[in-house]
């Protein structure tokens, strides 16, 4: 039989299996669109992986559904939901019952433990409220001021090295890649106390081995969920533990430096503090004590949290500011009002700036680091009402093992939640309105919300103001001369999002 014709005969095979459960068993009975979803077929679609948000975004567009279920035929008796809408995505927050909506339990499988296997992903219970609490103290905003001093030192090889560039290429370069470089360095000290001057090394073999591991993450996820981890193939496996092995050892060697400094006496002010020794200043939840690969599944995920994201951020937020000359100003007048040339920027100072504050939220309206969350499980079933965009009642039916995306994407781009046009990048909707115009809380969630928000919130907002504020000092942002197209903007997810060509600008001196 022609493959074509074995192809045919095993969707339409896959689709029969499909109806007769659907029509047997599956009955939601609410109110939400349910289609099959076939991942790389049309949920999505081979071509269409890297800007899975925004096709998620246009479907919801498309069918005035922000709220939407996916169903593989092979797998009929468990779908996913993804939810776009403020009113139920409260409830997955903050809600009596936000703690049915758990991580899935195969959150701890391969495709994903290596990458993000610690806090994010551990499921609701002991060990998780154990982890939370560690590093709740070590992300206060008492301690991440404490911090400065590494945040100095780093941000003043990035001005360097960005001045130098500049110079080298005044019709523009590609920021995205230093700031890139930047929060590698600065995650890496800042996490685990070593320093691994990656801004000087373009082609840094720690840099090469994280983008192995987060680039093959993803497919090793996709493929998992699709077919399982057999299915993977074995020399992609080996490329990615090959790549862990080179990041590990910058966890391990950090963690076996802050224990020698912990079993010497000294001071928790030493020159190489970082969060690992602060994390040891605390007793350790049990299982983290009884196994050290715990403690590095952790570690591992503050680099995944904190590295991308935020160099994402910056880059997004330079490309919109060199768009908008008025936004450059607000925030460059704002500044040199408040600090003297000669003077440094303190976390204080750059705390109170309202302009520079409103263009991040804005930013991060469009450009959500995780754009529709991380994947949770239902641990039970579980009934929310919501209300339609003509306040009519509508009813979402969450069975147990269903899998649930926070598409908060979908909610921050979604007109029916926002009083301003939502695609226009306009920061000052967030200027006399701490809720930007939105309709609800929970329509503006770049990092989450509730119990499960990202602890990393405080330090990423403080770096990436900081960064922000200290090249607006110097240099005027531009966009670079582009005859070609080189730095054509385009956002990919791989992960986090990204400028798939870069963020091209000239930074011409002020």
């Amino acid at each position: 039989m022609p493959l074509l014709s074995t192809v045919a005969v095993a969707i339409a095979g896959l689709y029969l299996v499909y109806e007769i459960f659907r029509r047997l068993f599956l009955d939601y009975g609410d109110d939400v669109p349910t289609s099959i979803g076939i991942p790389l077929i049309n949920d999505p679609a081979i071509t269409d992986v890297p800007q899975f948000h925004i096709k998620m975004l246009e479907k919801a567009r498309a069918t005035g559904h922000s709220v939407r279920r996916s169903v593989m035929p092979w797998k009929p008796w468990r779908s996913t939901v993804y939810v776009g809408h403020p009113q139920v995505l409260r409830e997955i927050y903050v809600g009596k019952d936000w703690e049915a909506f758990d991580r899935p339990i195969k959150s701890q499988d391969p495709s994903q433990l290596y990458h993000a296997g610690g806090l994010i992903l551990v499921p609701n219970g002991k060990n998780w409220r154990g982890a939370r609490e560690l590093f709740g103290k070590t992300f206060a905003n008492t301690t991440i001021k404490t911090y400065m001093p590494i945040f100095a030192d780093k941000l003043a090889v990035l001005i360097d090295l960005i001045g130098k560039e500049a110079k080298k290429n005044p019709s523009g370069f590609d920021i995205q890649a230093f700031y890139s470089r930047y929060t590698f360095d600065m995650i890496t000290r800042l996490s685990f106390g070593e320093e691994m001057d990656v801004q000087h090394d373009f082609d840094s073999k720690y840099m090469k081995a994280w983008d192995d591991v987060l680039s093959i993450s993803v497919i090793w996820q996709l493929g998992a969920n699709v077919a399982g981890n057999w299915a993977f193939p074995g020399f992609l496996k080996a490329k990615h533990q090959a790549s862990y092995k080179v990041i590990t050892k910058i966890i391990l060697d950090g963690l076996a430096n802050a224990r020698a400094a912990k079993a010497a006496g000294a001071k928790t002010k030493n020159t190489r503090f970082s969060i690992v020794d602060d994390m040891l200043t605390h007793e350790l939840p049990e299982f983290m004590e009884k196994d050290e690969n715990e403690i590095v599944k952790q570690l591992m995920t503050l680099l995944f949290a904190g590295h991308d994201t935020t160099a994402a951020t910056m880059s997004f937020l330079t490309y919109y500011l060199s768009l908008n000359p008025e936004w450059r100003k607000l925030i460059r007048d704002e500044v040199n009002a408040a600090v003297k040339p000669s003077d440094a920027l303190t976390l204080e100072t750059v705390e109170s700036f309202k302009y520079i504050g409103a263009a991040i939220k804005e930013t991060l309206r469009h450009h959500p680091a995780a754009p529709v969350g991380t994947g949770r499980q239902m641990n039970r079933d579980l009934t929310v009402t919501y209300a339609d965009k003509n306040g009519a009642s509508r009813v979402a039916n969450f069975k147990k093992g269903d899998i649930v995306f926070t598409d908060i994407y979908t909610t921050q781009m979604t007109q029916e939640f926002w009083n301003k046009p939502v695609d226009v990048w306009d920061p000052s909707r967030w200027l006399d309105d701490p809720l930007g115009g939105a309709s609800s809380p929970f329509a503006f969630a770049p990092f989450g919300n509730g119990a499960r928000k990202c602890l990393g919130e405080r330090l990423a907002l403080a770096l990436t103001r900081l960064t922000l504020c200290e090249i607006l000092r110097k240099y005027d942002i531009q966009r670079a001369d582009d005859p070609t197209g080189k730095f054509k903007f385009v956002q990919n997810f791989t992960g986090t999002i990204k400028a798939e060509n870069g963020v091209g600008v000239k930074l011409v001196p002020v």
